[in-house]
């Protein structure tokens, strides 16, 4: 379920057909995902807690380029003043939606607060494209 700042439910707009299905399996999941607005793209934050401290693991869904949508899956640094993320892959889409066991890992990724054991095998390291902040 994807939730705002004060824990309640919200509807998130698309940007396209790939991005909204993604999104709908997010929502629908039993997770909770809470809605970064300040950030560009669809940001969220996994509320689900990993080994009993805070999970930071976040997904960024944005569009490169027509026919693209990418899903980086991140970690914010622990410094206050620092801008940097930790990536931990992304899942590149293009031209077709992701599957239902392509969404499944990657939510089962994001509850974990990222274990390594958990880490979807679509998750591509490197990619072509700058992630917005």
């Amino acid at each position: 379920m994807i939730v705002d700042t004060e824990d309640e439910p919200v509807e998130v707009d698309a940007a396209g057909p790939v991005s909204g299905a993604l999104l709908r399996a997010l929502h629908m999941s039993d997770v909770r995902f809470e809605l970064d607005a300040g950030r560009a793209g669809v940001d969220l934050l996994c509320l689900r807690g990993s080994e009993g401290a805070p999970n930071r693991a976040r997904i960024k869904i944005f569009t490169p380029r027509s026919g693209t949508t990418v899903a980086f899956v991140y970690k914010d640094s622990q410094s206050p003043l620092s801008t940097d993320r930790f990536a931990y892959g992304a899942l590149v889409l293009k031209n077709r939606p992701a599957s239902d066991e392509e969404t499944v890992a990657l939510i089962e990724y994001l509850a974990s607060g990222f274990h390594p054991e958990l880490r979807p095998p679509t998750l591509k390291r490197a990619f072509p494209f700058d992630v917005p902040r």
